[in-house]
């Protein structure tokens, strides 16, 4: 004999309001954050297309945690968010009328739902750096902003998951924008450094960087990039095989270039190399 489960309270409000789609949905301000946060998830991946939309133009959450879309790598689940949130930015509402502000596909502390709001808001103040820059930010300020909180892997942007999202934020420049505490960088850093630069790199915290067959023009490139990343914590840096280059004037190049990149970076706390040739005998000398 087959035990039954019995669906919660919890369950069979959810299902009511999901099965009801043309119902007007019940005021999400007034409903418990655990409630309203299984609501969505139950939406997202249940595909109630109609459902999502109406939602998400009256989230009473500043942010909306969506971990498990990453997890899953559900596409058709992460485009119907997508869909929804088109619906939220093309309303001619003034920005701070919007309550929600950001997309957080990270896996982060439920207790501490406020933590995104850390995320500079524009930061014209450290991008601009003239006159003519800072009245461009002011102007860009104006438009209503969306930010996307993901730790990203480059290399992984070409599956269809990350790709969807990738295009869908470029195809918005200017009103949606990618944030990534957490980036790793690997084999197609070029075709991928257009994408990069529309990143605030300002706000990468930990950097990881697979740099194998890299070549000195790439080095060269991410070398520029890499004191962009001004609050940078943590690098982890691995995978510059010798077999690459054995001459010692290329070691030696790349050793300063290297070093004199490394120094701006003033919030560094945390390195970690591995078999990186041109710090061979000479990582010393940079840390110093």
């Amino acid at each position: 004999m087959s035990i039954r489960t019995v669906p919660t309270l919890q369950d069979l409000v959810i299902q009511n309001v999901l099965c009801n789609e043309a119902w007007p949905i019940p005021n999400l301000e007034y409903l418990p954050r655990v409630l309203t946060l299984q609501l969505y998830k139950e939406a997202l991946m249940g595909g109630h297309m109609e459902m999502v939309k109406k939602m998400v133009l009256s989230c009473p959450l500043a942010c909306l945690p969506v971990d498990y879309l990453l997890k899953t790598r559900d596409v058709k689940a992460l485009k119907t968010l997508l869909n929804g949130l088109d619906l939220l930015i093309s309303q001619n509402i003034y920005p701070r009328k919007w309550k929600l502000k950001a997309i957080d596909f990270r896996e982060v502390n439920q207790d501490s739902p406020n933590e995104w709001s850390r995320a500079p808001v524009g930061a014209c103040s450290q991008e601009a750096t003239s006159p003519k820059e800072r009245e461009k930010c002011s102007q860009r300020a104006v438009k209503p902003r969306l930010k996307i909180f993901i730790d990203f892997d480059l290399d992984k942007v070409f599956q269809r998951f990350l790709g969807s999202l990738r295009e869908w934020v470029e195809e918005r420049k200017g009103v949606v924008r990618i944030y990534c505490q957490k980036l790793q960088i690997g084999g197609f850093y070029l075709k991928l450094s257009k994408f990069l630069r529309t990143l605030p790199l300002y706000y990468v915290r930990e950097l990881e960087v697979n740099a194998q067959h890299w070549t000195r023009e790439i080095m060269e490139h991410f070398c520029f990039v890499l004191i962009e990343m001004r609050n940078l914590c943590i690098l982890h840096l691995s995978d510059l095989s010798p077999q690459v280059f054995t001459g010692r004037s290329i070691n030696r190049w790349y050793s300063h270039r290297f070093s004199l990149q490394l120094r701006k970076v003033n919030k560094l706390r945390e390195l970690y190399v591995n078999n990186v040739f041109f710090l061979c005998g000479a990582l010393h000398k940079i840390l110093l």
